[in-house]
Protein backbone atom coordinates (compact mmCIF):
# COMPACT_ATOMS: atom_id res chain seq x y z
CA UNK A 1 0.00 0.00 0.00
CA UNK A 2 1.05 3.76 -0.91
CA UNK A 3 -0.26 5.75 2.01
CA UNK A 4 0.15 8.95 3.89
CA UNK A 5 -0.59 10.05 7.59
CA UNK A 6 -2.64 12.99 8.30
CA UNK A 7 -3.62 15.15 10.99
CA UNK A 8 -7.04 15.70 10.19
CA UNK A 9 -9.72 14.75 7.30
CA UNK A 10 -10.46 17.55 4.66
CA UNK A 11 -14.04 19.44 5.31
CA UNK A 12 -14.95 18.51 1.95
CA UNK A 13 -14.30 14.64 2.01
CA UNK A 14 -17.24 13.00 1.40
CA UNK A 15 -17.85 10.29 4.43
CA UNK A 16 -18.80 7.17 2.70
CA UNK A 17 -19.15 3.99 4.96
CA UNK A 18 -17.42 2.44 7.94
CA UNK A 19 -16.04 -1.09 8.08
CA UNK A 20 -15.37 -3.12 10.74
CA UNK A 21 -13.39 -6.17 11.13
CA UNK A 22 -14.72 -8.44 14.16
CA UNK A 23 -11.84 -10.15 16.03
CA UNK A 24 -11.38 -12.89 18.27
CA UNK A 25 -8.62 -13.11 20.93
CA UNK A 26 -5.81 -11.87 20.28
CA UNK A 27 -7.08 -10.28 17.31
CA UNK A 28 -9.08 -7.23 17.96
CA UNK A 29 -12.60 -5.64 16.69
CA UNK A 30 -11.19 -2.92 14.48
CA UNK A 31 -13.85 0.29 13.84
CA UNK A 32 -12.64 2.84 10.95
CA UNK A 33 -14.44 5.53 8.95
CA UNK A 34 -14.01 6.37 5.76
CA UNK A 35 -13.49 9.36 3.73
CA UNK A 36 -13.51 9.91 -0.11
CA UNK A 37 -12.59 12.84 -2.21
CA UNK A 38 -11.24 12.28 -5.86
CA UNK A 39 -9.30 9.59 -5.52
CA UNK A 40 -8.06 10.28 -2.58
CA UNK A 41 -9.43 7.39 0.28
CA UNK A 42 -9.05 9.04 3.81
CA UNK A 43 -9.52 6.78 6.73
CA UNK A 44 -9.96 6.83 10.67
CA UNK A 45 -9.72 4.39 13.33
CA UNK A 46 -12.67 4.44 15.50
CA UNK A 47 -11.52 1.71 17.54
CA UNK A 48 -9.43 -1.01 17.58
CA UNK A 49 -9.94 -3.16 21.02
CA UNK A 50 -9.55 -6.91 22.19
CA UNK A 51 -11.94 -9.09 23.86
CA UNK A 52 -15.18 -7.36 23.44
CA UNK A 53 -18.19 -9.80 23.70
CA UNK A 54 -19.96 -10.66 20.56
CA UNK A 55 -23.07 -9.81 21.62
CA UNK A 56 -24.33 -7.94 24.24
CA UNK A 57 -25.00 -10.20 27.80
CA UNK A 58 -26.80 -8.23 30.79
CA UNK A 59 -24.80 -8.25 33.72
CA UNK A 60 -21.43 -9.15 31.79
CA UNK A 61 -18.28 -7.58 33.25
CA UNK A 62 -16.89 -7.46 29.80
CA UNK A 63 -17.91 -4.40 26.99
CA UNK A 64 -20.01 -6.02 24.11
CA UNK A 65 -19.04 -4.41 20.12
CA UNK A 66 -22.39 -3.11 20.88
CA UNK A 67 -21.42 -1.42 23.90
CA UNK A 68 -18.11 0.11 22.36
CA UNK A 69 -20.19 1.96 19.61
CA UNK A 70 -22.12 3.35 21.72
CA UNK A 71 -19.56 4.64 23.68
CA UNK A 72 -17.94 6.23 20.61
CA UNK A 73 -21.30 7.94 19.31
CA UNK A 74 -21.33 5.98 16.38
CA UNK A 75 -24.40 7.09 14.10
CA UNK A 76 -26.70 4.31 14.03
CA UNK A 77 -27.62 5.58 10.74
CA UNK A 78 -24.70 5.17 9.20
CA UNK A 79 -23.63 2.04 6.97
CA UNK A 80 -21.06 -0.24 8.62
CA UNK A 81 -19.52 -3.09 6.32
CA UNK A 82 -18.41 -5.48 8.66
CA UNK A 83 -17.16 -9.44 7.57
CA UNK A 84 -19.92 -11.53 6.87
CA UNK A 85 -18.19 -14.25 8.89
CA UNK A 86 -19.64 -12.07 11.97
CA UNK A 87 -23.05 -13.39 11.57
CA UNK A 88 -23.93 -13.60 15.24
CA UNK A 89 -22.30 -9.97 15.85
CA UNK A 90 -23.81 -8.83 12.75
CA UNK A 91 -28.09 -9.84 14.36
CA UNK A 92 -26.85 -8.73 17.78
CA UNK A 93 -25.56 -5.16 16.59
CA UNK A 94 -28.84 -4.49 14.55
CA UNK A 95 -30.70 -5.32 17.45
CA UNK A 96 -29.65 -2.36 19.03
CA UNK A 97 -30.39 -0.02 15.55
CA UNK A 98 -27.56 0.24 14.09
CA UNK A 99 -27.17 -0.40 10.77
CA UNK A 100 -25.07 -2.95 9.71
CA UNK A 101 -24.72 -5.55 7.02
CA UNK A 102 -21.97 -7.91 5.99
CA UNK A 103 -19.35 -7.90 3.17
CA UNK A 104 -20.11 -10.53 0.24
CA UNK A 105 -17.37 -12.62 -0.36
CA UNK A 106 -16.36 -14.91 -3.11
CA UNK A 107 -13.21 -16.81 -4.23
CA UNK A 108 -10.58 -14.39 -5.21
CA UNK A 109 -12.51 -11.61 -3.24
CA UNK A 110 -9.75 -10.55 -0.36
CA UNK A 111 -7.35 -10.23 -3.89
CA UNK A 112 -9.93 -7.91 -5.81
CA UNK A 113 -10.64 -6.02 -2.08
CA UNK A 114 -7.36 -5.68 -2.07
CA UNK A 115 -6.70 -4.35 -5.42
CA UNK A 116 -9.57 -2.19 -5.54
CA UNK A 117 -8.20 -0.55 -2.14
CA UNK A 118 -4.66 0.05 -3.63
CA UNK A 119 -6.53 2.23 -5.90
CA UNK A 120 -6.83 5.10 -4.14
CA UNK A 121 -4.77 7.04 -2.59
CA UNK A 122 -4.83 6.62 0.70
CA UNK A 123 -4.36 8.76 3.82
CA UNK A 124 -4.81 7.44 7.21
CA UNK A 125 -4.89 10.06 10.52
CA UNK A 126 -2.17 10.06 12.76
CA UNK A 127 -4.79 9.04 15.34
CA UNK A 128 -4.97 5.40 13.94
CA UNK A 129 -2.28 3.98 15.59
CA UNK A 130 -3.06 0.00 15.18
CA UNK A 131 -4.01 0.44 11.64
CA UNK A 132 -0.30 2.65 11.19
CA UNK A 133 1.22 -0.10 12.77
CA UNK A 134 -0.67 -3.03 10.55
CA UNK A 135 0.08 -1.37 7.36
CA UNK A 136 3.49 -0.79 7.75
CA UNK A 137 4.53 -4.40 8.85
CA UNK A 138 2.04 -5.97 5.86
CA UNK A 139 3.39 -7.10 3.09
CA UNK A 140 2.88 -9.12 -0.28
CA UNK A 141 4.82 -12.65 -0.72
CA UNK A 142 8.17 -12.69 -2.52
CA UNK A 143 9.44 -15.81 -4.93
CA UNK A 144 12.80 -17.42 -4.74
CA UNK A 145 13.76 -14.76 -7.32
CA UNK A 146 12.26 -11.53 -5.49
CA UNK A 147 9.50 -10.97 -7.55
CA UNK A 148 6.34 -9.58 -5.46
CA UNK A 149 3.73 -12.20 -5.87
CA UNK A 150 0.23 -10.39 -5.45
CA UNK A 151 -0.78 -12.68 -2.61
CA UNK A 152 -0.53 -11.81 1.40
CA UNK A 153 1.84 -12.85 3.09
CA UNK A 154 0.55 -13.68 6.96
CA UNK A 155 -2.41 -12.44 8.13
CA UNK A 156 -4.33 -8.83 7.23
CA UNK A 157 -4.45 -6.78 9.53
CA UNK A 158 -7.79 -5.88 11.46
CA UNK A 159 -7.58 -2.27 10.08
CA UNK A 160 -6.71 -2.99 6.31
CA UNK A 161 -9.52 -5.93 6.26
CA UNK A 162 -12.10 -3.01 7.54
CA UNK A 163 -10.64 -0.75 4.62
CA UNK A 164 -11.15 -3.73 2.17
CA UNK A 165 -14.63 -4.26 3.19
CA UNK A 166 -16.09 -1.16 2.73
CA UNK A 167 -14.47 -0.44 -0.67
CA UNK A 168 -15.26 -3.90 -1.91
CA UNK A 169 -18.90 -2.75 -1.34
CA UNK A 170 -18.39 0.97 -2.09
CA UNK A 171 -17.22 0.12 -5.40
CA UNK A 172 -19.88 -2.72 -6.00
CA UNK A 173 -22.53 -0.21 -5.50
CA UNK A 174 -21.02 2.40 -7.85
CA UNK A 175 -20.22 -0.10 -10.73
CA UNK A 176 -24.17 -1.41 -10.17
CA UNK A 177 -24.86 2.21 -10.46
CA UNK A 178 -23.10 2.22 -13.61
CA UNK A 179 -25.60 -0.38 -15.31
Amino acid sequence: YNYEFITKIPEDAKRIYSGMDFGVSPDPTTLVDAYLKDNNLYVDEIFCMNNLLPVKLVGAERMAIVDKLDEVEHTKGHLIIADSAGASEIIDIRKYRYNIKGVKKTTGSVIQGINKTRGYNLFITKRSINLKKGIEKYHFKVDHNGKIIPEPDGHEPDGLAAVRYLIMEYTKKKYDAMW
